[in-house]
C-alpha cells in the first residue's frame, strides 16, 4: 500500500525520504514488508502522502 500511495503522488523513494526524514532503506523495507515501522514512522509517511493511519483493535 505504501508503494502504491507513493507512486500515485509520483514520488520516488529518495523523494519520500527527503520529505519525511525517514531513510530510503527503511522506506524500501516497509514497502517490501520486511520493515517494522513505529507508529510515528507510519504517521510521518501518511502525512507526506496525504493519507490517514487507522488503528483497529485486534481480538485474540
Amino acid at each position: 500500500m505504501l508503494a502504491a500511495a507513493r507512486k500515485a503522488r509520483s514520488l520516488t523513494q529518495p523523494a519520500l525520504s527527503e520529505l519525511t526524514g525517514i531513510q530510503q532503506a527503511e522506506i524500501s523495507r516497509i514497502e517490501r514488508g520486511t520493515g517494522n515501522p513505529t507508529a510515528a514512522t507510519l504517521l510521518r509517511l501518511a502525512d507526506a502522502l496525504g493519507q490517514r493511519v487507522m488503528l483497529v483493535p485486534f481480538n485474540r
